[in-house]
Protein backbone atom coordinates (compact mmCIF):
# COMPACT_ATOMS: atom_id res chain seq x y z
CA UNK A 1 0.00 0.00 0.00
CA UNK A 2 1.38 3.15 -1.07
CA UNK A 3 -0.16 6.49 0.92
CA UNK A 4 -0.61 8.98 -1.87
CA UNK A 5 -2.13 11.76 0.03
CA UNK A 6 -1.85 13.58 3.13
CA UNK A 7 -4.92 12.98 4.56
CA UNK A 8 -5.14 9.42 3.87
CA UNK A 9 -1.31 9.58 5.93
CA UNK A 10 -2.85 11.89 8.37
CA UNK A 11 -5.81 9.24 8.68
CA UNK A 12 -3.09 6.83 9.34
CA UNK A 13 -0.78 8.51 11.76
CA UNK A 14 -4.33 8.97 13.67
CA UNK A 15 -4.99 5.43 13.72
CA UNK A 16 -1.27 4.46 15.14
CA UNK A 17 -1.46 7.14 17.85
CA UNK A 18 -4.93 5.62 18.68
CA UNK A 19 -3.28 2.35 18.92
CA UNK A 20 -0.17 3.17 21.32
CA UNK A 21 -2.96 4.80 23.21
CA UNK A 22 -5.36 2.18 23.90
CA UNK A 23 -2.13 0.04 24.65
CA UNK A 24 -1.29 2.61 27.73
CA UNK A 25 -5.30 2.95 28.65
CA UNK A 26 -5.42 -1.31 28.38
CA UNK A 27 -2.34 -1.79 30.24
CA UNK A 28 -3.11 -0.08 33.50
CA UNK A 29 -6.13 -1.93 33.67
CA UNK A 30 -4.77 -5.42 33.95
CA UNK A 31 -2.94 -7.35 36.07
CA UNK A 32 0.32 -7.77 35.66
CA UNK A 33 2.24 -6.94 38.81
CA UNK A 34 2.39 -3.14 38.05
CA UNK A 35 5.54 -3.60 36.22
CA UNK A 36 6.30 -0.67 33.87
CA UNK A 37 8.50 -3.41 31.46
CA UNK A 38 5.68 -5.84 31.05
CA UNK A 39 3.37 -2.57 29.77
CA UNK A 40 6.59 -1.32 27.71
CA UNK A 41 6.78 -5.09 25.94
CA UNK A 42 2.24 -4.80 25.20
CA UNK A 43 2.95 -1.47 24.10
CA UNK A 44 5.78 -2.28 21.70
CA UNK A 45 4.12 -5.09 20.91
CA UNK A 46 1.62 -3.18 19.45
CA UNK A 47 3.55 -0.61 18.07
CA UNK A 48 5.20 -3.63 15.68
CA UNK A 49 2.06 -4.84 14.65
CA UNK A 50 1.33 -1.22 13.31
CA UNK A 51 5.06 -0.79 11.86
CA UNK A 52 4.01 -4.35 10.11
CA UNK A 53 0.77 -2.64 8.30
CA UNK A 54 2.72 0.36 7.84
CA UNK A 55 5.97 -1.82 6.20
CA UNK A 56 3.84 -3.03 3.66
CA UNK A 57 4.34 0.16 1.84
CA UNK A 58 7.95 -1.23 1.30
CA UNK A 59 6.00 -3.82 -1.50
CA UNK A 60 4.17 -0.90 -3.80
CA UNK A 61 3.90 -3.67 -6.72
CA UNK A 62 0.08 -3.77 -4.36
CA UNK A 63 -2.71 -1.60 -6.29
CA UNK A 64 -2.23 1.84 -5.52
CA UNK A 65 -4.96 3.29 -7.50
CA UNK A 66 -7.63 5.29 -5.13
CA UNK A 67 -11.32 4.91 -6.47
CA UNK A 68 -12.66 8.33 -8.52
CA UNK A 69 -9.22 9.37 -9.64
CA UNK A 70 -8.90 9.10 -13.76
CA UNK A 71 -6.86 6.55 -15.23
CA UNK A 72 -3.47 7.60 -16.94
CA UNK A 73 -3.34 5.56 -20.54
CA UNK A 74 -0.24 4.73 -22.11
CA UNK A 75 0.35 2.62 -25.41
CA UNK A 76 2.55 -0.47 -25.12
CA UNK A 77 3.75 -2.41 -28.44
CA UNK A 78 4.79 -5.94 -28.02
CA UNK A 79 4.25 -8.84 -30.18
CA UNK A 80 1.69 -11.26 -30.22
CA UNK A 81 3.49 -14.04 -28.37
CA UNK A 82 4.41 -15.83 -25.28
CA UNK A 83 7.35 -14.03 -24.43
CA UNK A 84 5.25 -11.17 -23.34
CA UNK A 85 3.26 -13.78 -21.01
CA UNK A 86 3.27 -11.32 -18.23
CA UNK A 87 1.40 -8.73 -20.22
CA UNK A 88 -1.30 -11.08 -21.34
CA UNK A 89 -1.61 -12.23 -17.41
CA UNK A 90 -1.76 -8.49 -16.47
CA UNK A 91 -4.04 -7.87 -19.10
CA UNK A 92 -6.42 -10.76 -17.86
CA UNK A 93 -6.12 -10.67 -14.20
CA UNK A 94 -6.93 -6.50 -14.75
CA UNK A 95 -3.78 -5.81 -12.85
CA UNK A 96 -3.20 -2.56 -14.86
CA UNK A 97 -6.73 -1.47 -14.12
CA UNK A 98 -6.44 -1.62 -10.45
CA UNK A 99 -2.54 0.07 -10.86
CA UNK A 100 -4.81 2.88 -12.38
CA UNK A 101 -3.91 2.38 -15.96
CA UNK A 102 -5.19 2.14 -19.20
CA UNK A 103 -3.07 0.53 -21.30
CA UNK A 104 -3.67 0.08 -25.29
CA UNK A 105 -1.98 -3.23 -26.51
CA UNK A 106 -0.49 -2.23 -30.17
CA UNK A 107 0.53 -5.88 -31.22
CA UNK A 108 3.31 -6.71 -34.30
CA UNK A 109 4.88 -8.91 -35.80
CA UNK A 110 8.35 -8.57 -33.96
CA UNK A 111 10.19 -6.74 -31.15
CA UNK A 112 12.11 -4.94 -33.96
CA UNK A 113 9.17 -3.36 -35.21
CA UNK A 114 7.86 -2.46 -31.79
CA UNK A 115 10.80 -0.65 -30.91
CA UNK A 116 11.47 1.15 -34.06
CA UNK A 117 7.79 2.87 -33.25
CA UNK A 118 9.56 3.61 -29.58
CA UNK A 119 12.23 5.50 -30.66
CA UNK A 120 9.88 6.98 -33.35
CA UNK A 121 7.27 8.18 -30.43
CA UNK A 122 4.80 6.07 -31.49
CA UNK A 123 4.03 4.09 -28.85
CA UNK A 124 5.17 4.80 -25.06
CA UNK A 125 6.71 1.67 -24.02
CA UNK A 126 7.60 -1.41 -26.08
CA UNK A 127 9.30 -4.40 -25.61
CA UNK A 128 12.17 -6.56 -27.68
CA UNK A 129 15.05 -8.60 -27.56
CA UNK A 130 18.20 -7.52 -25.80
CA UNK A 131 19.75 -7.99 -29.32
CA UNK A 132 17.48 -5.55 -30.56
CA UNK A 133 17.93 -2.99 -27.72
CA UNK A 134 21.87 -3.31 -28.07
CA UNK A 135 21.24 -2.54 -31.87
CA UNK A 136 19.26 0.69 -30.74
CA UNK A 137 22.30 1.90 -28.26
CA UNK A 138 25.13 1.02 -31.16
CA UNK A 139 23.14 3.36 -33.90
CA UNK A 140 22.91 5.88 -31.07
CA UNK A 141 18.92 5.99 -29.57
CA UNK A 142 18.35 7.09 -26.05
CA UNK A 143 16.67 4.02 -25.54
CA UNK A 144 16.12 2.64 -21.37
CA UNK A 145 15.70 -0.47 -20.53
CA UNK A 146 13.19 -0.88 -17.62
CA UNK A 147 13.08 -4.53 -16.95
CA UNK A 148 13.64 -7.76 -18.25
CA UNK A 149 10.16 -9.80 -18.19
CA UNK A 150 11.70 -12.95 -18.74
CA UNK A 151 14.86 -14.91 -20.18
CA UNK A 152 14.42 -18.13 -22.48
CA UNK A 153 16.46 -20.62 -24.04
CA UNK A 154 14.26 -21.97 -26.51
CA UNK A 155 11.93 -19.25 -27.53
CA UNK A 156 13.60 -19.10 -31.42
CA UNK A 157 13.37 -22.38 -34.11
CA UNK A 158 15.10 -22.94 -37.30
CA UNK A 159 12.22 -23.94 -38.97
CA UNK A 160 12.87 -26.48 -42.60
CA UNK A 161 11.45 -27.80 -45.02
CA UNK A 162 12.33 -31.14 -45.29
CA UNK A 163 11.64 -32.24 -48.75
CA UNK A 164 15.14 -29.70 -49.30
CA UNK A 165 16.81 -31.92 -47.78
CA UNK A 166 16.83 -30.02 -44.13
CA UNK A 167 16.81 -32.50 -41.05
CA UNK A 168 19.27 -30.42 -39.05
CA UNK A 169 21.32 -27.27 -38.65
CA UNK A 170 24.20 -28.39 -40.53
CA UNK A 171 21.57 -29.05 -43.73
CA UNK A 172 21.79 -25.22 -44.21
CA UNK A 173 24.97 -25.14 -46.53
CA UNK A 174 23.83 -23.64 -49.75
CA UNK A 175 20.10 -22.89 -48.59
CA UNK A 176 18.37 -19.74 -49.07
CA UNK A 177 17.35 -18.85 -45.12
CA UNK A 178 14.61 -16.09 -44.63
CA UNK A 179 15.34 -13.94 -41.50
CA UNK A 180 14.21 -11.03 -39.77
CA UNK A 181 17.10 -8.34 -40.07
CA UNK A 182 18.02 -6.75 -37.07
CA UNK A 183 16.69 -9.25 -34.87
CA UNK A 184 17.04 -11.71 -32.56
CA UNK A 185 16.82 -14.25 -35.18
CA UNK A 186 19.36 -13.32 -36.86
CA UNK A 187 21.87 -12.95 -34.07
CA UNK A 188 20.96 -16.45 -33.07
CA UNK A 189 21.53 -17.67 -37.25
CA UNK A 190 24.61 -16.07 -37.06
CA UNK A 191 25.68 -18.04 -34.04
CA UNK A 192 24.15 -21.09 -35.38
CA UNK A 193 26.87 -21.06 -38.70
CA UNK A 194 29.38 -20.43 -36.11
CA UNK A 195 28.60 -23.51 -33.80
CA UNK A 196 28.57 -25.71 -37.11
CA UNK A 197 31.60 -24.53 -38.84
CA UNK A 198 29.83 -22.98 -41.44
CA UNK A 199 30.91 -20.01 -43.28
CA UNK A 200 28.33 -17.06 -43.90
CA UNK A 201 28.98 -16.60 -47.27
CA UNK A 202 28.02 -20.25 -47.80
CA UNK A 203 24.45 -19.39 -46.81
CA UNK A 204 21.76 -16.85 -48.08
CA UNK A 205 20.26 -14.57 -46.03
CA UNK A 206 16.60 -13.31 -47.41
CA UNK A 207 15.42 -10.54 -45.34
CA UNK A 208 11.44 -10.97 -44.48
CA UNK A 209 8.97 -10.30 -41.70
CA UNK A 210 8.05 -13.20 -39.89
CA UNK A 211 4.55 -13.47 -41.94
CA UNK A 212 6.58 -13.43 -44.97
CA UNK A 213 8.76 -15.92 -43.79
CA UNK A 214 5.15 -18.57 -43.52
CA UNK A 215 4.85 -17.51 -47.18
CA UNK A 216 7.59 -17.81 -48.66
CA UNK A 217 8.45 -21.09 -46.97
CA UNK A 218 4.83 -22.36 -47.65
CA UNK A 219 5.47 -21.75 -51.42
CA UNK A 220 9.16 -23.32 -51.35
CA UNK A 221 10.62 -19.71 -52.10
CA UNK A 222 13.11 -20.05 -49.24
CA UNK A 223 14.54 -23.17 -47.45
CA UNK A 224 14.31 -22.55 -44.12
CA UNK A 225 13.45 -19.69 -41.68
CA UNK A 226 14.50 -18.74 -38.22
CA UNK A 227 11.35 -17.28 -36.35
CA UNK A 228 9.42 -17.36 -33.27
CA UNK A 229 5.49 -18.52 -32.11
CA UNK A 230 2.82 -17.75 -33.47
CA UNK A 231 4.85 -17.78 -36.59
CA UNK A 232 6.10 -21.25 -36.30
CA UNK A 233 3.00 -22.67 -35.17
CA UNK A 234 1.20 -21.21 -38.47
CA UNK A 235 5.07 -22.99 -40.26
CA UNK A 236 3.84 -26.26 -38.77
CA UNK A 237 -0.19 -25.87 -39.41
CA UNK A 238 1.09 -25.16 -43.83
CA UNK A 239 3.82 -27.85 -44.12
CA UNK A 240 2.80 -30.52 -41.75
CA UNK A 241 5.12 -33.59 -41.69
CA UNK A 242 7.45 -31.93 -43.96
CA UNK A 243 8.20 -28.99 -41.31
CA UNK A 244 11.57 -29.68 -39.44
CA UNK A 245 11.91 -27.67 -35.99
CA UNK A 246 15.50 -26.88 -35.42
CA UNK A 247 16.38 -25.25 -31.62
CA UNK A 248 18.50 -22.41 -33.01
CA UNK A 249 19.96 -21.04 -30.14
CA UNK A 250 22.44 -23.31 -28.79
CA UNK A 251 20.77 -23.16 -25.66
CA UNK A 252 21.94 -19.72 -25.12
CA UNK A 253 19.40 -17.21 -23.12
CA UNK A 254 18.37 -14.27 -24.56
CA UNK A 255 16.21 -11.50 -23.05
CA UNK A 256 12.97 -10.29 -23.39
CA UNK A 257 12.64 -6.60 -22.39
CA UNK A 258 10.33 -3.54 -21.30
CA UNK A 259 11.55 -0.59 -23.09
CA UNK A 260 11.13 3.37 -22.91
CA UNK A 261 13.04 6.09 -24.16
CA UNK A 262 14.97 8.54 -21.47
CA UNK A 263 12.61 11.73 -22.19
CA UNK A 264 9.49 9.56 -21.90
CA UNK A 265 10.49 8.28 -18.80
CA UNK A 266 11.31 11.88 -17.36
CA UNK A 267 7.57 13.03 -17.98
CA UNK A 268 6.23 9.97 -16.38
CA UNK A 269 7.79 8.66 -13.85
CA UNK A 270 4.13 7.35 -11.71
CA UNK A 271 3.10 5.73 -14.99
CA UNK A 272 6.11 3.61 -15.37
CA UNK A 273 5.77 3.12 -11.40
CA UNK A 274 2.22 1.36 -12.34
CA UNK A 275 3.50 -0.36 -15.24
CA UNK A 276 5.73 -2.25 -13.43
CA UNK A 277 4.35 -2.93 -10.70
CA UNK A 278 1.13 -4.22 -13.08
CA UNK A 279 3.85 -6.29 -14.61
CA UNK A 280 5.37 -7.45 -10.48
CA UNK A 281 1.93 -8.51 -9.54
CA UNK A 282 1.84 -11.07 -12.77
CA UNK A 283 5.13 -12.34 -12.08
CA UNK A 284 3.88 -13.30 -8.69
CA UNK A 285 0.71 -14.32 -9.64
CA UNK A 286 2.67 -16.70 -12.74
CA UNK A 287 4.82 -18.36 -10.00
CA UNK A 288 1.95 -19.31 -7.23
CA UNK A 289 -0.29 -19.66 -9.77
CA UNK A 290 1.75 -21.51 -13.26
CA UNK A 291 -0.48 -23.75 -14.31
CA UNK A 292 -3.53 -20.96 -14.65
CA UNK A 293 -1.10 -18.48 -15.68
CA UNK A 294 -0.25 -21.13 -18.65
CA UNK A 295 -4.02 -21.75 -19.91
CA UNK A 296 -4.83 -17.78 -19.96
CA UNK A 297 -1.65 -17.22 -22.09
CA UNK A 298 -2.43 -20.04 -24.35
CA UNK A 299 -6.07 -18.92 -24.60
CA UNK A 300 -4.69 -15.74 -25.44
CA UNK A 301 -2.46 -16.41 -28.33
CA UNK A 302 -4.82 -19.50 -29.31
CA UNK A 303 -2.84 -22.04 -29.03
CA UNK A 304 -2.83 -25.52 -27.08
CA UNK A 305 0.05 -24.74 -24.91
CA UNK A 306 3.29 -23.33 -23.88
CA UNK A 307 6.13 -25.57 -24.79
CA UNK A 308 9.01 -22.81 -24.79
CA UNK A 309 7.88 -22.19 -21.28
CA UNK A 310 9.92 -25.61 -19.95
CA UNK A 311 13.30 -23.40 -20.66
CA UNK A 312 11.84 -19.64 -20.01
CA UNK A 313 12.51 -17.76 -17.00
CA UNK A 314 9.70 -15.02 -16.25
CA UNK A 315 10.58 -12.72 -13.39
CA UNK A 316 10.50 -9.06 -13.49
CA UNK A 317 14.25 -8.19 -12.88
CA UNK A 318 17.44 -6.43 -13.88
CA UNK A 319 20.78 -8.32 -13.50
CA UNK A 320 24.33 -8.15 -14.31
CA UNK A 321 24.30 -11.29 -16.66
CA UNK A 322 21.72 -8.84 -19.02
CA UNK A 323 24.06 -6.37 -19.72
CA UNK A 324 27.03 -9.15 -20.49
CA UNK A 325 25.21 -10.58 -22.70
CA UNK A 326 24.00 -6.91 -24.35
CA UNK A 327 27.78 -6.16 -24.35
CA UNK A 328 28.81 -9.31 -26.43
CA UNK A 329 26.26 -9.04 -28.77
CA UNK A 330 27.32 -4.84 -29.56
CA UNK A 331 30.81 -6.10 -29.93
CA UNK A 332 29.23 -9.43 -32.42
CA UNK A 333 28.18 -5.99 -34.38
CA UNK A 334 31.18 -4.10 -33.86
CA UNK A 335 34.09 -6.37 -33.84
CA UNK A 336 36.16 -3.26 -33.90
CA UNK A 337 35.61 -2.50 -30.36
CA UNK A 338 37.09 -6.15 -28.92
CA UNK A 339 40.36 -3.79 -29.59
CA UNK A 340 38.68 -0.94 -28.42
CA UNK A 341 37.04 -1.93 -25.70
CA UNK A 342 37.17 1.73 -23.70
CA UNK A 343 34.70 2.36 -27.01
CA UNK A 344 31.86 0.14 -26.09
CA UNK A 345 28.86 2.03 -24.50
CA UNK A 346 28.40 2.06 -21.50
CA UNK A 347 24.98 -0.05 -20.56
CA UNK A 348 24.85 0.93 -17.16
CA UNK A 349 23.28 4.30 -18.72
CA UNK A 350 21.30 2.55 -20.75
CA UNK A 351 19.23 1.10 -17.41
CA UNK A 352 16.85 2.50 -15.50
CA UNK A 353 16.41 1.53 -11.94
CA UNK A 354 13.60 4.17 -10.47
CA UNK A 355 10.87 2.01 -11.21
CA UNK A 356 11.92 -1.31 -9.68
CA UNK A 357 13.91 0.23 -7.17
CA UNK A 358 10.34 2.00 -5.90
CA UNK A 359 8.62 -0.95 -6.48
CA UNK A 360 10.53 -4.12 -4.79
CA UNK A 361 14.25 -2.98 -4.97
CA UNK A 362 15.37 -6.80 -4.50
CA UNK A 363 14.48 -7.22 -7.91
CA UNK A 364 17.85 -5.35 -9.33
CA UNK A 365 20.17 -7.98 -8.81
CA UNK A 366 23.54 -6.26 -9.83
CA UNK A 367 25.53 -3.22 -8.18
CA UNK A 368 24.96 -0.17 -9.87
Amino acid sequence: MIIKSSQNRTKVMDSMCSLIGLAGAIVPSMSFGGTRIVKTRIILSLLSVVGLIALTGCDSSKPTAPSGEAMASLTLGTYEGDLSSLIWIAQDRGYFADHGLKVNVKLYESGVAAANDLVSGKVDFATAADFVAACHILEGADLRIIASLCNSADAIKLVARKDHGITQIRDIRHKRIGVLRGSGGEFFLDLSLVVHNIPSEEVQKVNLQPSDQVKALAKAEIDATVTWDPFVTSIVNELGSNAAILPAQNGQGYYWLLLGTADGLKKRTRTVHDLVASLVSADTFLKKHRDEARIIVARKLGLSDLPSWERTDFEVCIDHPLTLAMEAQIRWMNPSLAKRPSDTPNLLRFLYFDALKSVQPQRIKMIY
